[in-house]
Order: C-alpha cells, then sequence, then structure tokens
C-alpha cells in the first residue's frame, strides 16, 4: 500500500472475501468480507483505509495477547482513529469532500443528535444511528488530537505522520496506552477530555473554563476556524500567561476566549453569554471578568487588548473589586482609588503590547497622552469616578501615567503586590505605603510632575485663571487675526456684561486650514477630524474651528 509506505507502517497481510450474506464489508482477523455492494466499492479509499486501520487495531488486540491484559484503548480512540485514517486517506487521493467539509458534516450530525461525553464511549456497544453519532464523535475527537499535535510541534497538520501512527508505535513498545497518548498527543488523557468538552459547548450562560479543572486560560473555537489562525491565538494566549508572570509575577488567570469564525458560528454562544440578542455586525467582540469573545474580523481586537484582559483577570482574581460598595470615609473604594486601578490595567496593556509590537504600543501611548491632555482634575481629584463629571478614560489615562511612575521606581510586581496586601491593611493608603514605599500624599506631587513632563494640556487646564483662552494656528494674515480677536473679545462681553453669565473656562483653536487644525483635533477630541470638517466643540473643553468655515467665531461661541 503506497499510503502505509509513505507513512513509515508496513501494512499488515489481508485477504479479501466476497460474501453476499453480509453488509457492506467486516473484518475478522485479517479477513476482509465484502458484500456485492462492497466488491463494488473495493477501490475506494473508505473501504481500503477503513480495512487497513481496523487491521492495524487487530494488530493491537495481539499486543494485548502479548502484555497478558487488556490494554484499555478506548473505542471511541480505536473508530476515531480508523475514521480519521480514512479521511488522511481519500484527502490525500483527491477523492470526496474536503477536511473543512468533512468536519462540518460531523459536527452537524453531533449536534443534530446529542451525544454522551467521549468519556461515555469506551466500549464500543453502540450499534445503528447511534452508533453512526458516537463514530462522528470519536472523529472530531481525534481530529481535535492530531491538531493540538501539530500545534504543539509547530507545523501544519498534513506535513508529516499522524500522531495516532506515533501513539500506536508507543503502545506497542511500553504496553500503556496512557502514556503512549501523552507522548504522542502532548497531552494528558484527562487534560484532553475537558479541552475537547469545553469545544462541544458548556452549559447555556457560563463560559467553558469554570467546567475544567485547571486554573489556566481555555480557547474554545466555534465554526471554521483555520489552523493558522488557531495557532496564533493559541501562541498569543500563551505569551501573555509567560510575560505577566515573569515580568509582574502574577498568579495564573482563568478565563475563556472563544473565536467564532463568523457571527453564524458565534451567534448562540454569544447570546446564551450576554443574553443579546441584537446582531453586532461583522466584527463582534465583548469583554467580561472571565470571557473574551470575538469573530475573525476582530482578530486584531484580541491581539491589542489581550494584555489589559489578562493583568484585570489576575486583579480580580486576587482582590474582585465590589460594586456596589461602602466607601472609605474619604469617600475612595476600599481597595483604592479608581484611577489606580484603572491605570494598572491600561499600564499592564500597554506593557505587553511593547513587549510584542512596540510601534503599536507607542500608538497606544501617544492616546493616553492625548486623553490626559483634556482634564484639567488632578490625581487626587479622582480618586473616586463619582466625585467629579469626567469620563472614565480621562482618570484611567492620567492613571496610566501615574502608575508608569509607580514602575519606573518599585517595578512592575509591586502592582500585584498591593492587592495581596489589601486583606492586611487599614486601608488603602496603608496598602499604598506598604506596596510602593511611598505615602499616598507624597507620591501626588511626583507623579503630577511625571505627567505633566508627557502630556501638554489644553491650554486653559494649565493655568489657574478661569478665563477662555484663543490658540491661532497656521498661516493667519493680521487682518484676520484682528477680526477672530475682535469676535472671541465680543462674545466674553456679551455673556459677561449682557447675561450676567460667570466667567467660563476653555480653549479655542482657531486654524488657517484642516492641516493647521489637525493637531490641536487630536489633542482636544482623540481623533481625525471627519472630511470636510470646519468646526466642533466639546462642551467645557475645547472648541476647534477653520477659517473656511463661512461663519465668524462670535458665531460658534454662542452655541
Amino acid at each position: 500500500m503506497p499510503h502505509a509506505e509513505q507513512r513509515g507502517i508496513a501494512p499488515p497481510a489481508f485477504t479479501l472475501i466476497l460474501d453476499p450474506h453480509i453488509g457492506l464489508a467486516v473484518v475478522t482477523g485479517d479477513d476482509v468480507l465484502l458484500s456485492d455492494s462492497g466488491l463494488e466499492q473495493a477501490a475506494s479509499a473508505a473501504v481500503r483505509a477503513q480495512a487497513y486501520v481496523e487491521l492495524l487495531h487487530r494488530h493491537v488486540e495481539s499486543l494485548h495477547r502479548h502484555w497478558g491484559t487488556d490494554l484499555g484503548v478506548p473505542a471511541w480512540l480505536l473508530s476515531g482513529t480508523a475514521l480519521h485514517a480514512t479521511d488522511l486517506y481519500r484527502l490525500e487521493r483527491g477523492e470526496g469532500a474536503s477536511a473543512e467539509e468533512l468536519r462540518s458534516g460531523r459536527r452537524a450530525e453531533v449536534r443534530d443528535h446529542p451525544t454522551a461525553s467521549l468519556r461515555d464511549l469506551e466500549e464500543a456497544d453502540r450499534h445503528g444511528s447511534i452508533k453512526q453519532v458516537a463514530d462522528a464523535l470519536s472523529a472530531l475527537g481525534v481530529e481535535w488530537l492530531e491538531r493540538h499535535a501539530s500545534l504543539i510541534a509547530g507545523r501544519p497538520p498534513s506535513s508529516s505522520e499522524p500522531a495516532f501512527l506515533e501513539f500506536y508505535r508507543l503502545l506497542g513498545v511500553s504496553g500503556d496506552w496512557q502514556q503512549s497518548f501523552v507522548e504522542a498527543f502532548g497531552l494528558s488523557v484527562d487534560d484532553f477530555h475537558l479541552a475537547f468538552a469545553a469545544e462541544r459547548g458548556t452549559p447555556a450562560g457560563h463560559p467553558a473554563h469554570e467546567f475544567d479543572a485547571r486554573h489556566a486560560p481555555l480557547l474554545v473555537l466555534l465554526g471554521e476556524v483555520p489552523t493558522d489562525v488557531e495557532a496564533a491565538v493559541r501562541a498569543d494566549m500563551q505569551a501573555v500567561q509567560s510575560f505577566f508572570a515573569e515580568h509582574f509575577r502574577a498568579e495564573p488567570a482563568d478565563y475563556t476566549v472563544y473565536v467564532a469564525a463568523d457571527w453564524t458560528s458565534a451567534g448562540d454562544a454569544y447570546v446564551q453569554l450576554t443574553r443579546d440578542t441584537e446582531v453586532p455586525g461583522v466584527c463582534a467582540y465583548l469583554y467580561t471578568a472571565d470571557v473574551a469573545f470575538l469573530t475573525l474580523p476582530c482578530r486584531e481586537e484580541l491581539r491589542s487588548h489581550l494584555g489589559w484582559f489578562h493583568f484585570r483577570n489576575v486583579q480580580e482574581r486576587i482582590a474582585p473589586r465590589a460594586n456596589p460598595y461602602y466607601p472609605d470615609p474619604d469617600g475612595v473604594h476600599p481597595q483604592g482609588a479608581d484611577w489606580l486601578h484603572m491605570g494598572a490595567q491600561y499600564f499592564a496593556q500597554y506593557a505587553y503590547l511593547r513587549s510584542q509590537d512596540p510601534e503599536a504600543a507607542k500608538v497606544l501611548r501617544d492616546r493616553h497622552a492625548r486623553v490626559a491632555a483634556r482634564s484639567g482634575v488632578p490625581l487626587e481629584g479622582m480618586e473616586s469616578i463619582h466625585v467629579g463629571s469626567w469620563g472614565p478614560s480621562r482618570h484611567a489615562s492620567r492613571g496610566f501615567f501615574a502608575v508608569e511612575w509607580l514602575v519606573e521606581q518599585v517595578g512592575a510586581p509591586a502592582l500585584l503586590h498591593y492587592y495581596r496586601l489589601l486583606d492586611s491593611s487599614r486601608d488603602w493608603r496603608h496598602t499604598f505605603r506598604r506596596a510602593f514605599g511611598v505615602s499616598v500624599d507624597a507620591f501626588y506631587p511626583a507623579a503630577e510632575a511625571h505627567i505633566d513632563g508627557i502630556v501638554t494640556r489644553i491650554p486653559h487646564f494649565a493655568d489657574d485663571r478661569d478665563e477662555p483662552i484663543l490658540v491661532l494656528l497656521g498661516d493667519i494674515s493680521p487682518e484676520k487675526e484682528a477680526e477672530v480677536r475682535e469676535d472671541f473679545e465680543f462674545a466674553q462681553t456679551f455673556f459677561r456684561e449682557r447675561l450676567g453669565a460667570p466667567e467660563a473656562d476653555y480653549t479655542v483653536y482657531v486654524a488657517a486650514d484642516d492641516e493647521s487644525a489637525w493637531e490641536p483635533f487630536w489633542k482636544a477630541f482623540g481623533g481625525d477630524p471627519d472630511p470636510g470638517f470646519c468646526f466642533t466643540a466639546s462642551q467645557g473643553s475645547a472648541l476647534v474651528m477653520t477659517l473656511d468655515c463661512g461663519s465668524p467665531l462670535s458665531v460658534y461661541l454662542g452655541r
């Protein structure tokens, strides 16, 4: 048999016998009995490969006799490898369906006719349609094992001989099927059953990691996720665990990452986990404390947020952040300031991203600088988000740079050590001193100086006056400048003297053209202006306009 020779196995001898009284084909000893219809298909890949592998299994029975005991190889593994070998043979000859079509068909068979788990298929005592579904599940299990063995070996599944052949070789040497399983497929039998069961699905609304006995992230694939994408996601998940264990001395995390090929594959699990029946579009992604869920169009979303998600999971496992909560006497969450809690998460995201993609990390840090520039509230005023009117992004971004300063002083492991010390401290300020070696009061001036050295704040945030500031940008003629200043002063006088309004505190940028407006727009609003932009304002913060708006500045100030 050329296929056997290619795989490095000496094919066993067998005899084909025509028997019109049987079904399609039966294997007994070294004889393959074929019916009339079976004879017509004897040249087909399915019958030949099935017979060949079943004969290998008969060889396993001789191993039983050789070792004087039943080796205990479960029926699902025997039937699953037989079917998987059949698939390989047909694929190699270019016959029948593709690998993805075969896998999809078996998944549909299992989904439409629910079966027990593979653990319940240890004995070969199933018949009829039940056996057909059990065989489909067994083949999916072996296909999963082959994929896993390829991933840990760093090779495509089709690049070398199947791992199940190595399993049988090892079994012939040791007689220990479970140890042979570990050596051939790269994981224990128990770990396989947990991981495979997770991919089959878990009770509605519960993430898969809740049903395994390990404290480790778990990947669940939904639909036809390409092998190279699966390998990349698994590599990312291993990299993030190694990074935080080494650089942050982090405990193991425990969460589930769902990766779906498309919304059709994702829909049922997404609705069960979120109770949200609204289709989120081409790119669906979700992050909770212990679930990351995304479709393939959102692949980069996971890569950019994995550090943040992983750190937050560890952070919550050490000290779950109660909500609602009873605040400390100073109104702050008993686990610490909001800027610290969020800032640590975003710094962790940046630190991991910097280890994987320095350019993307720089973009992220620059974004935090722009967001931090839009707040004039000091860190001390951001200890509790409920005390002010700013959004979470501003205190998180200023917290990012404050945490950056802490890490420069005492190292990244101190961030998680802070949470470990909470239960044995009087309050969060006491914990802060124990973890970082500095009091909160002494920390604030140093951190603010660090932030001011990085963040160029919007001008009205950088002074002590409660009055608007006008900034002119680009090539503006003296005449136009005088006109703009006159409009600016007129608006202040009108609201102050005619309406009795108190002085406002904001910044007005007037740019000669779109190019001149780009930098202040980024600083004020954190993104690129839309095509045709001429005017945008943020209430109580900044106004950016170009001279081609068609109306004088006073019109926009009046809004």
